[in-house]
C-alpha cells in the first residue's frame, strides 16, 4: 500500500453519474445539458466500468459513494449501481431535486445501502422555488418526493440555494423540514462559478457581513427552535463562530479522502474538473483508480 494510501484513504467518491438534467437551474455551477425527458439517457459510461472503479477503490478504504450529476435519476441504471454498492457494503449518499422520484424507486432505496437522500429545495413556495429552477411543476413534485422518503424512513435532507432574493425562505424552509421529518437543512450560498456566474450578474452577491449575519442568526436563534432537525451554513470555517469551530456542529469537507468521477469517466479532484480540467488525473476507462489515488503528482 503507497504511503497516500496509508495517511489518507480513499473514503468517498463523488460519482456524477450524468451531465443532464431535467431542469433549467439559472444558478447551478455544473452547467449540465437539459433534458425533458424521464430517465432515458444512455450514459457515456458503462455501469461496467464504474463498477470495477468501486471494487478497485474499495481496496484502498472506500466506505462511501455520493451519485450526483446533473439529475442521477436521469440514469436508467441508477437502481443497479445502487444495488451493487450495497451488494459491496458501501454506504449511498445521493443528491437529487427529488422530481423523478416515484414509489417503485423508493421501495428500491428502501432495500438498500442509502444513508441519505438530499433533496434540493430552494423556496417555501412555488414561486421563490420556480424562479430559479425555471421549469413549471418542479416544486411539488420535490415535494411529492421527500414526502415518500420520509414516509418509507429514509434520511432525507433539504439543500437550499441561498440568493439575495430567498433569504427570508430559511426558516420557512426549515419549518417544512421539521414538519415533514426530513433530518435536516443544509444551506449553501449560491458561488460565481458555471452558471453562477450569469446568476449574479443580474442578482447582487452576498457580502461577507450577510454571511456572518445569517450564520449568528441561525446559530443564536434558528437553530435553536427545532429539537430534531440539523441546520448547516456551508460557508467557510473563517466565518464561523469559534463556537462551532470547536463543536461538532460544522459541516466540514474531508477534501484528502474524496475523489470525484464525472459524468464522462474522467477522474478530478471532487467535481471540480467539470469546469477546471487541469484538475482531471485520469479517466475510470483507461486508468487505475488506485494508481492514480496513489501517485498522480496533483495528489502528493
Amino acid at each position: 500500500m503507497a504511503e497516500n494510501d496509508q495517511e489518507y484513504p480513499l473514503s468517498t467518491i463523488y460519482l456524477y453519474l450524468t451531465d443532464r438534467c431535467n431542469l433549467r437551474c439559472s444558478h447551478c455551477w455544473i452547467t449540465p445539458v437539459y433534458n425533458r425527458t424521464d430517465r432515458n439517457i444512455n450514459s457515456k459510461i458503462d455501469i461496467k466500468y464504474l463498477k470495477r472503479a468501486i471494487i478497485d477503490a474499495k481496496s484502498i478504504g472506500l466506505t462511501c459513494v455520493k451519485l450526483t450529476g446533473g439529475e442521477p435519476f436521469l440514469r436508467k441504471d441508477i437502481l443497479d449501481l445502487i444495488d451493487f454498492l450495497s451488494s459491496n457494503d458501501i454506504i449511498v449518499d445521493i443528491e437529487t431535486n427529488g422530481t423523478l422520484l416515484n414509489e417503485e424507486i423508493v421501495e428500491r432505496l428502501n432495500g438498500s445501502s442509502v444513508n441519505q437522500v438530499s433533496v434540493s429545495l430552494d423556496g417555501a413556495s412555488e414561486k421563490s422555488h420556480e424562479s430559479i429552477r425555471k421549469v413549471a411543476g418542479c416544486y411539488q413534485k420535490a415535494l411529492n418526493g421527500l414526502a415518500l422518503l420520509t414516509k418509507n424512513d429514509i434520511g432525507t435532507q433539504i439543500i437550499m440555494s441561498l440568493h439575495e432574493g430567498n433569504i427570508s425562505d430559511i426558516e420557512k424552509l426549515a419549518d417544512i423540514a421539521d414538519r415533514m421529518g426530513v433530518g435536516s437543512l443544509k444551506i449553501n450560498p449560491i458561488m460565481p462559478t458555471g452558471r453562477g456566474k450569469d446568476f449574479f450578474a443580474n442578482e447582487e452577491n452576498l457580502s461577507v457581513e450577510k454571511l456572518l449575519s445569517i450564520n449568528r442568526w441561525i446559530e443564536e436563534e434558528l437553530s435553536l427552535k427545532y429539537d430534531v432537525i440539523d441546520i448547516y451554513f456551508d460557508i467557510p470555517t473563517g466565518l464561523k463562530s469559534l463556537k462551532s469551530i470547536t463543536s461538532s456542529q460544522l459541516y466540514e469537507c474531508n477534501i484528502l479522502n474524496i475523489i470525484g468521477i464525472l459524468a464522462n469517466g474522467n477522474i478530478s479532484l471532487c467535481g471540480i474538473g467539470q469546469t477546471e480540467t487541469d484538475l482531471v488525473i485520469g479517466n475510470i476507462v483507461r486508468d487505475d483508480i488506485c494508481n492514480v489515488w496513489s501517485n498522480h503528482h496533483l495528489l502528493k
